[in-house]
């Protein structure tokens, strides 16, 4: 059987290319239904965010299990697996043999030689067709997988992904401030910068706080309108004066915040975290996955103000449960949250999407709708 795929062979070259289904002598295999395209994805193409070439592009997909192989060990996060059941992958599998995986079992993010779907599992050897652009895609044993609500509008299973990973940088700042769900006897502000899809699963998730005051710093109005939609208390559109932040901090007649979010993944981002977080507060660093650069960093300005700078990287599996909790509460809004959306032949348009015009929230490839 014939798939089509987009392979990234060498850096800034994509090819849409047609190749032979191997034989399922392990795992299952996925009909893709759709597949996102991350933040991340450009930096891949471009080298900085370096990895072994050639690969399949796409680490966020979902689609409907075709086959399963009598060799299968792939983990379900609950139920079972079933043939035409809905699934999205966990895209990353740990080694299991790792300093980090034998001392801090069941912290895969942790793991030095983790094997991810779309990233860096390389497309030279079986299963051939290794991420989400794809119209096939073979997931191996020892990978998890989620399941899909069959009710869910096409294209909201490539959410469950970034939204696991966005889950789990608010949850950080939460532990770290040591918030309780239903505490009203202090309030908290949270600044979150950039309102991509990592950005609006922050916001989602610190909406159910009813004691967080929620602030988006965005530089796209669209963006902006859907953070007052969905919760934020105020939105400031980013601009380059150089008194913004002091201004963002007069109106709200605060010296900082609690809780500062950099997602928008630029080096500038991450300079300003610093002009926003409160003398004692947090900033989560969950936007630059790729290696895009260095900052220049005051030791004595972190350690004089008590600030934690924390970093926060994917979504374990059973996050994925959380994640599908806070998609059942925007199901009914797909649109706000999905598009624009391309076919297979269009890549390198969605790939123009994301990094420069930044049209919608999610950028989907359409492989079967």
């Amino acid at each position: 059987m014939k798939n089509t795929a987009v392979f990234l062979e060498q850096e800034k070259i994509l090819k849409v290319k047609d190749i032979e289904l191997p034989e399922l002598t392990e795992g299952l295999l996925l009909e893709v239904y759709a597949a996102g395209v991350c933040g991340t994805d450009p930096h891949i193409i471009d080298g900085s965010r370096s990895t072994a070439l050639p690969i399949v592009m796409g680490h966020e997909f979902y689609g409907r299990i075709v086959e399963i192989s009598s060799n299968c060990h792939v983990n379900i996060t609950k139920g079972s697996l079933e043939k035409n059941k809905l699934i999205t992958i966990v895209p990353g599998k740990i080694c299991g043999i790792c300093y980090y995986c034998i001392n801090y079992p069941g912290q895969e993010h942790l793991c030095i030689s983790r094997k991810i779907y779309g990233v860096n599992l390389q497309s030279n050897a079986f299963p051939y067709a290794t991420g989400g652009f794809s119209q096939y895609v073979i997931i191996r044993n020892g990978y998890h997988v989620h399941p899909v609500p069959d009710d869910w509008e096409w294209g909201l299973g490539v959410l469950l992904e970034p939204f696991s990973v966005g889950i789990r940088a608010a949850y950080k700042a939460i532990e770290y401030h040591k918030i309780k769900l239903n505490d009203s006897s202090k309030r908290y502000k949270a600044v979150i910068q950039g309102l991509g899809t990592i950005g609006m699963s922050i916001l989602l998730t610190l909406s159910n706080f009813k004691n967080i005051d929620i602030y988006v710093v965005e530089p796209i109005d669209h963006r902006l309108n859907l953070a007052i939609k969905y919760g934020a208390k105020a939105v400031f559109k980013l601009d380059d004066s150089s008194y913004f932040f002091d201004d963002i901090k007069n109106k709200l007649s605060i010296p900082g915040f609690d809780m500062v979010f950099e997602s928008a993944g630029t080096l500038e981002a991450v300079n300003q975290s610093f002009l926003l977080v409160r003398r004692g507060g947090c900033i989560i660093e969950v936007g630059n996955f790729a290696d895009v650069g260095s900052i220049s960093l005051s030791p004595s300005f972190i350690c004089r103000n008590d600030i934690a700078f924390i970093g926060s990287v994917l979504g374990e599996p059973y996050l994925y449960e959380h994640a599908e909790a806070l998609i059942n509460k925007i199901k009914n809004n797909a649109k706000d949250f999905l598009g624009p959306v391309y076919n297979i032949h269009e890549v390198s348009n969605a790939i123009d999407n994301v990094e420069k015009t930044k049209h919608g929230l999610k950028t989907l490839i359409a492989l079967k709708k």
